[in-house]
């Protein structure tokens, strides 16, 4: 009985030494908020029920956050990362959240990832590509740009609705997957995660939108693809976008006078 009390101590000693508190989290009803942590996360415990979380089942790093119900007081997530790591969020809700992906990775400088600088530049809105689209259901998902600014690489992807109903995306899952299936190689998918995202993917009827996705270093090779997946929220109305290497490497760099 001492033993496990000595160990109980010892470990919650080491979960509050290594226990860090992140600034508010917005969370809503309409779009899922997605958490990426350094480690694999082993425990998460929500102090309220109108807050729904899950961690992904193919990548335990990142954490999904979503709202059952407008709620008008605070709330809290912790989570427990691999390494003993202990993190809790204070959780608001706001219908529309400035960002929906928030990473808690670090770079080997030891800053957060998400810290990258990102120079204003209005030219990015405007649409430059013509050639990677889906349009079904009176709802047309593009990319409007790909961009590079120093080593920080952005991709605009814009909605523009036709339909009679509003549509409102859960969030844009970038995956890097092989160019071509083959019997001899599997398909190797690996997502990818932007460090900022500027923006929201919703429309209503006859309304536009768009958003920047910022990576840090992305390049493909040949034989790669890096596959955008939209998913309506609370709906079944999902688009795919697919940007090869010509469309990443060849992008546009931004000089800024």
């Amino acid at each position: 009985m001492k033993r496990i009390l000595l160990s109980a101590v010892f470990t919650m000693s080491f979960i509050l030494t290594n226990g860090r508190t992140y600034d508010t989290l917005y969370i809503s009803t309409l779009h899922t908020t997605h958490l990426i942590f350094e480690d694999e996360l082993t425990y998460v415990d929500i102090s309220n029920k109108v807050i729904a979380a899950k961690v992904a089942e193919n990548n335990r790093q990142v954490l999904a956050i979503k709202a059952k119900e407008k709620f008008n007081f605070t709330a809290t997530i912790s989570t427990l990362g691999s390494t003993g790591e202990m993190n809790t969020f204070i959780v608001l809700f706001r219908e529309t959240p400035e960002t929906l992906i928030i990473d808690k990775r670090r770079s080997q400088s030891g800053h957060a990832e998400s810290n990258i600088e990102v120079r204003p530049y209005d030219g990015v809105m405007q649409k430059k590509l013509h050639h990677i689209a889906d349009k079904r259901y009176g709802i047309e998902i593009l990319c409007d740009n790909i961009f590079v600014d120093r080593d920080v690489t952005g991709v605009v992807i814009s909605i523009e609705n036709q339909s009679g109903v509003s549509y409102a995306s859960e969030g844009v899952m970038f995956v890097l997957e092989n160019r071509r299936k083959s019997k001899r190689k599997p398909l190797l998918e690996k997502p990818v995660f932007p460090v900022r995202t500027s923006g929201m993917l919703s429309a209503g009827p006859g309304q536009k939108a768009s958003v920047v996705h910022y990576f840090d270093k992305l390049s493909l090779t040949k034989d790669r693809v890096m596959k955008a997946y939209i998913y309506e929220s609370g709906g079944t109305r999902h688009y795919t976008l697919e940007l090869n290497h010509n469309d990443i490497n060849k992008a546009e760099v931004l000089v800024l006078k």
